[in-house]
This record gives structure tokens, sequence and C-alpha cells, in this order.
């Protein structure tokens, strides 16, 4: 897990980030975090043989607590992003700027932002993101 030293204005934000390479394994964009990833938001590429998904998700440290898959395919300079809708308490997921899911969140308040990749075992790289931005709205 790669968390960003600077944390956020606000916790009304979304991180974009580009997929470069696609070996199997699951990879996460992950925001609205605490300063140890004790709780967080996120979106969640799987790749695989059989498994390729696209997931809102709501974790407690390494464990997911709610799974939204939503999208079954993935590709190769695919643009990923997840944004945090503050005003309407929703967490959107966008594939190449379409909205594919959304779920009702509460607010956190919280500010960190990070990447993670290869969180389902040693052999599995999982998705490789580049141009990785994180912003405030």
């Amino acid at each position: 897990m790669i968390r960003h030293k600077a944390a956020l204005l606000s916790d009304y934000c979304e991180v974009e980030a580009v997929i470069t390479g696609l070996p199997s394994g699951k990879s996460r964009i992950m925001f609205c975090g605490d300063d140890n990833f004790s709780s967080w938001y996120g979106l969640e590429v799987e790749t695989g043989f059989f498994n390729n998904n696209w997931t809102i998700c709501q974790g407690k440290g390494i464990n997911t607590i709610l799974k939204v898959p939503t999208a079954r395919t993935t590709a190769v300079n695919d643009v990923a992003k997840i944004r945090y809708d503050k005003p309407a308490g929703q967490l959107r997921m966008y594939r190449n700027g379409t909205l594919l899911n959304s779920v009702p969140v509460p607010p956190k308040g919280l500010r960190r932002w990070g990447l993670a990749t290869g969180i389902d075992g040693f052999l599995n790289v999982g998705v490789l993101f580049t141009s990785v931005t994180a912003r405030d709205l």
C-alpha cells in the first residue's frame, strides 16, 4: 500500500488513475482514509482469466466490509475514477468518464488517499496504475 504523503483538503474529492498493465490480481485506489487506512473508501480493479471486475468498496484495515461489483471488463488505457459526492452522500465509480455505479455512504471527514496493488496474494501483481491524480471538488 502506498499512502500519499499529503492529505487532501476535504473528503469531498476524487481520485483518478490510468490502467497501463493487466497482470492478474487485485489493485485498489483508496481515499477518504485515516492516517493508517483503518477506515477508507475505494475502487478495486480485479483481473484474471475469469474475474475481470470493477468494485466499489468500503474497508477497515485490509478487510473490506462493503463490495458492490459493477463492471466485468478491463482494458489497457482505461481511466478509473472514484469520487465521493459529499452533498449527495454518494460514492461514485467511473470508467472512461462513464458512471458505472454509485452507493450511498455516510461522510467520514477523512482525507488520506493511496494505492494498493497485488492485494490478493504474493504472486499476483494486480492492475498497474499510472497518471494518478487526486483532487478536492
